[in-house]
């Protein structure tokens, strides 16, 4: 084996090492930032229920200077408390659709880690056949046709998973 060839499986090997490596490193970020999110979205159901409680205090309070009505402002007095139960509604109502955001951004950094490890499967794989390639000398042979040369690697009736089961 010359020291041409060597270098090639090396270069190949490092590749495909870097490859995984940033694939793995993708996916580490995808589930790190899920799991921020996950917090993210509960803390804000927590905020958003207290933030309703402390408006449900300060109704009460309000309605409570409000009791020796008279029946006339009675009519006035129940709008009050229909309006502040609304207002208590609303609050939570924004901190469930700010948690949902949180937690369809999770999702979503979870799915591209997930992503751009398969990603680096194949770019290992590409890699590695890049290489034998390279290293098979003959012209046609897995020639860069852009395709990473998997279709010559079928013509020559090469077998097994080059992806570890994908």
């Amino acid at each position: 084996m010359t020291g041409i060839e060597i270098a090639l499986i090396a270069g190949a090997a490092i590749s495909a090492m870097g490859a995984l490596s940033a694939g793995a490193a993708a996916k580490q970020k995808g589930d790190y930032d899920a799991a921020v999110g996950k917090v993210n979205a509960k803390v804000l159901r927590q905020d958003a229920a207290e933030n309703a409680r402390r408006q449900e205090r300060a109704n009460r309070k309000a309605i409570a200077t409000h009791r020796n009505v008279d029946t006339v402002s009675m009519d006035l007095l129940e709008d009050n408390i229909r309006e502040a139960k609304l207002i208590e509604l609303d609050i939570l109502h924004k901190g469930e659709v700010q948690a949902l955001g949180a937690e369809a951004g999770a999702g979503l950094a979870q799915m591209q880690g997930r992503n751009a490890q398969r990603e680096s499967y194949f770019s290992a794989a590409g890699a590695l056949l890049k290489g034998a390639g390279g290293l098979s000398g003959s012209p046609g042979y897995m020639a860069d046709t852009g395709s990473g040369g998997f279709a010559a690697a079928v013509g020559s009736g090469q077998t097994g998973s080059v992806w570890g089961g994908y």
